[in-house]
This record gives structure tokens, sequence and C-alpha cells, in this order.
């Protein structure tokens, strides 16, 4: 029974020895070079020609919203999120889990969201459009400065 045991652990051994030399010698084939190269980051010039290109700079008292999310209602709907005796008051805004949403003004539907009577400002201070470019926004992500 021992013996069977370790026979079968020197098979799998020399099987896994096996594959991993095979796979080696695919690596070593496949012409990839090994030696390291350098990758220029893109420079500002380069990111604001992108058509795609919005610059950003930091504003200490832009505000950070609260506000209700496509069903129009603070927290979850039709529910008392905070177990206070009134359903879809405004103390819910952004209760777990519901659809509300926390933007800046980089985001998608800032502006109506300002408008609307149920948002709440949250905090102040963020990246707002500007001229001049600390962080450029683009369909890639953000490019932040040197």
């Amino acid at each position: 029974m021992k013996r069977r045991r370790t026979t079968g652990l020197i098979v799998l051994a020399s099987i896994l020895f096996v594959g991993s030399l095979a796979r080696g010698r695919d690596i070593l084939q496949s012409g990839m070079p090994w030696q390291s190269r350098s990758i220029q980051p893109d420079t500002r010039q380069s990111v604001l020609r992108r058509d795609d290109a919005v610059s950003y700079c930091f504003d200490a008292k832009a505000a950070i919203l609260l506000t209700s999310g496509h069903d129009g209602l603070p927290g979850r709907g039709g529910e008392d999120d905070n177990l206070n005796g009134i359903i879809d008051d405004r103390s819910e805004m952004g209760a777990v889990p519901s659809d509300d949403r926390c933007l800046s003004p980089a985001d998608p539907g800032y502006s109506g969201a300002a408008d609307r009577d149920e948002t709440m400002v949250i905090s102040r201070g963020t990246y707002v459009r500007c001229d001049s470019a600390e962080r450029i926004l683009t369909h890639d992500g953000w490019w932040i400065g040197e």
C-alpha cells in the first residue's frame, strides 16, 4: 500500500517537472526579449492634443453632492431606511443599498442634481474644469502631472 502511494507521488512529480521544462522551453523559443525597455510617460502637451482631453484643477469650495438615483426617492424607494417612521424622507439619502448617487463636478448629471431639492452637499473640495492642467481626464482615465 505504501509502495503504491510513493510510486504515485513520484509519477505525479515527474509529470509536473516535465511540464515545467516544456513550458520553460516554449517561453524561451517564443522570441520574447528579456531586456528591459524604458517607457516614456505621456506629456501634458501630448495628452492635451487629444480630442477627448478635459483639464481639471482642484477647487476647495466645489461641492460633492449626494442625490437620489433613478427612482427619484431618497434611500431605498418605499422603505423606511432609517426606521424613524417616515418612508422616503430626505434623511434616508444614501442608505445602503440604494440607487442614490454621490456626484462631483466631473460626473455626468451633476448640474441637474444640484438643482433638485433633495440633493445634499456632503463635502467640499474636488476637481473642476479649468484652463490649466493639474489633471486631465480622457476616455482612458486620468492623466496626473509630472
